[in-house]
């Protein structure tokens, strides 16, 4: 089956695997970065108390409690006005 753009698209996708490789390539070759096998024993500790209070008045924390208490309903159907669909 020919659609006309396979030449094409085999090239992007060969440079694409090429970029790839050589991008994973230089990763590799870094040195000056320690990989780490194990997250550090502090990454679940609490927050400064500076970021926790900030943290309560953050406009994510607001919108999921508004969400939490109902306050957004979504809509269970998408209608689409007549008037907008053109």
């Amino acid at each position: 089956m020919s659609d006309g753009y396979s030449p094409s698209r085999e090239n992007v996708i060969e440079s694409e695997n090429d970029r790839k490789s050589k991008r994973m390539k230089a990763m590799e070759q870094n040195d000056v970065w320690t990989y780490r096998t194990s997250p550090p024993e502090n990454w679940n500790s609490p927050m400064p108390r500076w970021m926790q209070k900030e943290k309560k008045n953050s406009l994510l924390i607001k919108t999921q409690n508004m969400l939490n208490e109902g306050f957004y309903r979504r809509p269970s159907v998408f209608v689409m006005d007549p008037c907008i669909a053109g």
